[in-house]
């Protein structure tokens, strides 16, 4: 997928906002754009997450409900990350 969906702290988004357009992230509507800053209180998303390459990653329940939910493509690429972390607890 060409979409990466971020989870942020909630009142942090102009923070973010400001990061984002300093380094030459432009706004785009929501049609056009790439990245999605999503803000949570949920601390979860952020103690559990896993570290993957450099990047922290959503708890994998989160994370495959998230992709289940939105459908198409990332549907797909949910079934594929259960079926190899199901796997790898086996």
């Amino acid at each position: 997928t060409d979409q990466v969906h971020v989870y942020i702290r909630k009142g942090e988004e102009e923070k973010w906002g400001k990061y984002l357009i300093s380094k030459n992230c432009l706004k785009a509507q929501k049609s056009q754009a790439n990245l999605f800053l999503i803000p949570t209180e949920q601390e979860a998303f952020f103690k559990d997450a896993a570290k993957v390459k450099g990047f922290s990653v959503a708890p994998m329940p989160i994370l495959l409900s998230d992709l289940l939910s939105f459908g198409g493509l990332a549907e797909e690429q949910a079934n594929f990350l259960m079926e190899e972390w199901l796997n790898s607890r086996l």
